[in-house]
């Protein structure tokens, strides 16, 4: 399977704090859904804009896809990848929500002629084409969010960096947003990869494999089945077992596979008594 992103001994500090990053590695498989979670100050969303050419690594090599990430190929990189930011407000630039998605398609110089199907078609993808011509500070914050999306899936990216994208909705606005999620990655399997930068551990049991940063060093980088078994270990690095799991160790449950919530409810509902 090819990698969609390839991280190489990436060495980065910050201009007034120092280190960060030291010879770190990390690989995205295309197709794959990643969750990088780690505790606040880990390194996770400086990785995001490192990725993005938003920060300037001082050694190592990033590739995304065939392209080896640097100034002559930053556009390439960025016309493959897309960001939904933590606060939908600060990606809003349009009067209305058709106007917001079509901002990204003018800077791309996608034809005039052929932008009202792309808008049209994003929007239908997050279940917001209804919304097409309200203002967006009319929207609930799940609501924006999925603008948000739609705006970024405009533009057909094959890489989508979410970071902290549900850390400010409710919790309505956030289930309708991850459920988005899962149902974009259903219809795009291998063509979307997905990479989801947050601390909430819930979110993290929906990806594939689970990247654990703490002071931008690789601590864990396994599915979230067997990762989650490590809760002592996860509460020494600031992070917490899902709540199924946490549920699960205090009830002395042993099956080793993970389970949601709701599917450990259904699973102790078969228990006899």
């Amino acid at each position: 399977m090819t990698d969609a992103i390839t991280i190489k001994n990436l060495t980065y500090s910050y201009p007034e704090q120092g280190g960060l990053f030291q010879d770190f590695s990390l690989s995205v498989k295309e197709g794959e859904w990643l969750a990088i979670v780690g505790h606040n100050g880990s390194g996770k969303s400086t990785l995001a804009k490192l990725i993005l050419g938003l920060l300037d690594f001082e050694e190592g090599r990033i590739k995304v896809f065939d392209q080896v990430l640097s100034e002559q190929t930053l556009a390439a990189v960025r016309s493959t990848v897309g960001m939904v930011f933590q606060n939908p407000d600060n990606q809003f630039v349009g009067a209305t929500v058709a106007d917001d998605v079509a901002f990204g398609l003018e800077n791309r110089q996608i034809p005039s002629l052929e932008m009202p199907a792309k808008i049209e078609k994003a929007l239908k993808q997050v279940g917001m084409n209804a919304y097409a011509d309200r203002e967006p500070h009319t929207l609930s914050g799940g609501q924006k969010q999925r603008v948000a999306m739609a705006s970024v899936l405009a533009l057909e990216p094959k890489v989508i960096i979410l970071d902290e994208a549900t850390a400010m909705l409710d919790p309505e606005g956030k289930q309708a947003v991850l459920q988005n999620l899962k149902e974009l990655k259903a219809r795009y399997q291998d063509e979307l990869t997905l990479i989801m930068i947050t601390h909430d551990m819930e979110e993290a049991a929906m990806a594939d494999r689970v990247a654990v940063i703490d002071d931008g060093k690789l601590i864990f980088d396994e599915k979230p089945e067997t990762l989650f078994l490590k809760g002592e270990r996860l509460r020494e690095l600031g992070l917490t077992q899902p709540f199924a799991m946490a549920l699960r160790e205090q009830l002395g449950i042993q099956n080793p596979a993970y389970q949601t919530t709701q599917e450990l409810v259904a699973w102790l509902s078969t228990l006899k008594a």
